[in-house]
């Protein structure tokens, strides 16, 4: 456990760091105990990119609000080959983990139905 004082002299340290510096200090600095959640959108695809050139063993968690498009799910898969993962990120709907259930396709929001909401039509 870091004390106050080193949290700050860290964060000062790391305030000009690349993100793969600040990825591979928090992975050495908490080893088994670090974790990336994602939602993949372009920040967290890229967070998740550099870890695995830093650490492929440190969890991949997807974030999945229920409300992803189809298309989301389907880059959740390809990534988990690409990146040599033995299974897609887990999905973690609000707190509860259900390791690679995804909500009924019935919830998730078709692109039409978000152009009409965003439209100010039901």
């Amino acid at each position: 456990m870091l004390s106050a004082a080193q949290v700050r002299e860290q964060a000062v340290a790391l305030r000009s760091a690349d993100p793969e510096t600040t990825l591979t200090w928090a992975v050495d600095t908490f080893p088994g105990k670090t974790t990336l959640t994602v939602s993949f959108g372009g920040g967290g695809v890229v967070l998740a990119h550099l870890l695995t050139r830093i650490d492929r063993t440190v969890p991949v968690i997807f974030l999945d609000t229920g409300f992803h498009f189809p298309e989301t799910y389907e880059f959740k898969e390809r990534f988990a080959k690409r990146y040599g993962r033995g299974r897609s990120p887990d999905s973690m709907p609000g707190s509860a983990r259900c390791d690679g259930i995804s909500p009924p396709a019935a919830r998730r929001p078709s692109s039409s139905s978000i152009t009409r909401s965003m439209a100010g039509r039901s």
